[in-house]
């Protein structure tokens, strides 16, 4: 079921997020007749939002592709699936976190 209000804020900094999310949660907390309030503020996700330069534009990259090669970047691409019997092995790409062992 989706709410009948939502909301989204924005900041560079984290705490001052958390803290103004917990206000407004707690402002409309008071409120008689508002229930079910949530949010999705969860430790260690963050939220880009990407938008093009009209050099970007021009060179044919959108932000859906920059947003995919990001997520390969950071969490590996699928490159390859092989078959071996009744198993499936996933081949995934990506980059070495700095300093980490392979």
């Amino acid at each position: 079921m989706r709410p009948s209000v939502s909301y989204s804020l924005k900041h560079d900094d984290m705490e001052t997020l958390r803290a103004a999310a917990s206000e407004l949660r707690s402002g409309m907390a008071a409120v008689p007749g508002i229930y079910g309030i949530h949010d999705d503020l969860a430790l260690g996700q963050r939220h880009f939002e990407i938008e093009l330069t009209p050099a970007g534009k021009a060179a044919g990259l959108t932000p859906a592709l920059i947003g995919k090669q990001l997520r390969s970047a950071f969490h590996g691409a699928d490159v390859q699936r092989i078959q071996r019997g009744r198993e499936e092995i996933n081949v995934v790409s990506g980059i070495r976190p700095s300093g980490g062992a392979a």
